[in-house]
């Protein structure tokens, strides 16, 4: 019961700090793509995915 709480936790503040980062970039017309941080994003949503399963 507390690891399907840690997971469901970790994603929604996930999904908040990316909704967070999209809302910023609109305001400030900043619409350049920066694969840094795309890259870390993907890795990260992929090592959760393995890690989980």
């Amino acid at each position: 019961v507390l690891g399907a709480l840690a997971s469901v936790l970790t994603i929604w503040v996930a999904t908040g700090i990316l909704v967070y980062m999209a809302i910023k970039r609109c305001i400030d017309q900043r619409f350049t793509v920066q694969p840094i941080e795309m890259l870390v994003v993907a890795s990260c949503g992929v090592i959760f995915n393995i890690v989980y399963v």
